[in-house]
């Protein structure tokens, strides 16, 4: 009988373990995936196209008021599913979906500055074009003849 309990004992406590030792992978799995992305899309090229892009991040940033308009109208379905979590006290899940939103948001952002980059680039390729096609023209217009070249002088 006692080492009945012993043995139950042991196993629960080995649950506990097996459990905390569970979401603690699952943490250090997302940390090794985020260094591992990091890491794997670090080449020189990429950072340039990072450093490029950056300034961009920012841009239609003066567009938007001190309250977001998003926050008015009604929610995604993983807002409502990171509330759902929340009530339900599943803090992990309501992390990792929260940490799903925001890369989603992330990646939107980056979208949107790509595209101002490449509305920049187009912009100051068509501010070129213009500026060849006014410097290819004579720089010539009609001038009054002179005094000597008038028909009364001949």
């Amino acid at each position: 009988m006692q080492k009945l309990a012993i043995a139950s004992l042991e196993a629960s406590s080995l649950r506990r373990r097996n459990k905390r030792s569970r979401s603690e992978q699952r943490r250090l799995a997302r940390m090794r995936r985020q260094q591992t992305s990091a890491t794997v899309g670090s080449t020189s090229e990429d950072q340039q196209k990072w450093q490029q892009v950056r300034p961009f991040l920012t841009v239609n940033d003066h567009l938007e008021g001190p309250v977001p308009h998003g926050s008015c109208g009604p929610k995604t379905e993983l807002e409502s599913l990171v509330e759902a979590a929340i009530a339900d006290g599943d803090f992990e899940k309501a992390e990792m979906l929260s940490d799903h939103l925001a890369n989603r948001q992330f990646a939107v952002k980056i979208a949107d500055a790509f595209a101002a980059k490449r509305c920049a680039e187009e912009q100051e390729a068509k501010r070129r074009r213009d500026y060849v096609k006014r410097q290819a023209k004579l720089p010539w217009g009609f001038e009054a003849k002179e005094r000597w070249q008038m028909k009364g002088n001949m």
